[in-house]
């Protein structure tokens, strides 16, 4: 546009000279114009050249520009990858932050494993040394056993019968112990009516006894001799599920005729079916404990019924435990029952029952309650038999048989333990 309007000036300027020239002298006009055409000329490729220059100057001004546009954008670009790195790297600090405590989390919990593993296998050592102590004890606990068993305690070779009178029912009980080298071979035990029959034998009544309680009279009876004849005690013959009144009767005239063969007694033992107990007063005294206490007791039988219990202990001075004080409200603080308070409990218990196995243990005084249970049970063998002759019990004789039935509950332990490893 420029280059137009120059070249438009330049015409002009060469026109209004060509008449100049018309209206002079021609040699001095034609010079003029000369001067003036070159004049012009030259003020034209002046301007001429300085407007390319001056184009050439714009045109490379704009491709500066452009450059630096360019360069702006990759600048730009730039900052953004480096913003992008930027994030990365952050997000690559959290993930090794978070690595590191996961790390860190990991070797606390490896570190508790191990402590752990280390207070189990304390755990299994000490188990291990109790094992092998209560195996000493074991061992011990036999051999004193062994060497402490009473003569009187061994059952002597022979045949040991029982008959009881007829129940209710016309039903008499007819057991036989048979004992040979110095332990029971041969059980037989049934029952009779009067005119022979075993129960044994009495179908009708064997499948109406099953179909009320479960268990059929001959089935249980043959259980029950199984038992005794393993065992060798009555105490360890368990009652037969569905024959509870059967197994009572079982195991209480075992043991009277266990307690006959003891003594070598064969005379045949003869006891009521109905229990009925004789009026009286019966008695029983140990023995002191290794504390110098003694038990006694005694029941009072009125018209066949208990209708008086005393029990208690006593020492060497005639001091009745019940009335100690101090050890009463030691126990009591100990086990949360005094002596005086269990004694009452289970004297109510056997005034309202009439039986001993009915009275229940009274809470924190275990061993006073199997005490009192026991020895309430041969008071009422001595009131059936009418026999008020005081029974005396040796805690010695005891504690051997208790030893006894410890150290074979603990061989039983030992071996299941063994079997489990």
């Amino acid at each position: 546009m420029e280059m137009k309007k120059l070249l438009t000036r330049g015409s002009l300027l060469l026109g209004s000279m060509l008449v100049l020239a018309a209206c002079g002298d021609t040699q001095t006009q034609t010079e003029s114009v000369e001067e003036a055409t070159s004049s012009v000329v030259e003020s034209v490729e002046e301007e001429v050249s300085v407007e390319v220059e001056s184009v050439e100057v714009i045109e490379e001004s704009e491709e500066a520009s452009e450059e630096s546009e360019e360069t702006t954008e990759e600048s730009e670009e730039t900052s953004e990858e480096s913003e992008e790195a930027s994030e990365e790297s952050e997000e690559a600090s959290e993930e090794s932050e978070e690595t590191t405590e996961e790390s860190e989390e990991t070797t606390e919990e490896s570190e508790e494993a191990s402590e752990e593993s280390e207070e189990a296998i304390e755990e299994s050592e000490e188990a291990t040394e109790e094992s092998e102590e209560a195996t000493e004890e074991s061992e011990e606990a036999t051999e004193e056993s062994v060497s402490a068993t009473p003569e009187a305690l061994v059952l002597q070779d022979g045949e040991y019968t029982l008959e009881s009178d007829a129940d209710e029912h016309g039903w008499s009980s007819r057991f036989t112990l048979v004992v040979a080298d110095g332990e029971i071979t041969e059980v037989n035990y049934d029952m009779e009516d009067a005119d022979g029959n075993l129960k044994t034998e009495d179908e009708e009544y064997n499948q109406m006894m099953e179909d009320v309680s479960g268990t059929a009279f001959a089935d249980a009876v043959e259980e029950l001799t199984a038992q005794l004849l393993e065992t060798q005690n009555p105490d360890e013959v368990d009652v037969v599920s569905g024959a509870t009144d059967t197994s009572e009767d079982f195991k209480e005239y075992a043991q009277l005729l266990v307690d006959a063969a003891v003594e070598g007694n064969e005379e045949t033992i003869m006891v009521s079916a109905n229990a009925e107990l004789q009026d009286g007063e019966y008695s029983l005294v140990t023995d002191a404990d290794e504390h110098g206490w003694a038990h006694h007791f005694t029941i009072v039988v009125a018209d066949g019924e208990i209708t008086e219990v005393n029990y208690d202990m006593e020492d060497a001075e005639g001091n009745l435990k019940t009335e100690d004080e101090e050890y009463n409200q030691m126990m009591e603080d100990v086990s949360g029952t005094a002596f005086a308070d269990a004694v009452e409990e289970l004297t109510a218990q056997l005034l309202e029952t009439q039986n001993p196995d009915e009275v229940d243990v009274v809470s924190g005084a275990t061993d006073t309650s199997e005490s009192f249970k026991k020895y309430a049970q041969l008071l009422i063998e001595a009131a059936i038999e009418g026999n008020e002759e005081t029974i005396e019990i040796s805690l010695a004789d005891e504690e051997t048989e208790e030893a006894s039935d410890e150290s074979d509950e603990s061989a039983e332990s030992e071996e299941e333990s063994t079997e489990s490893e």
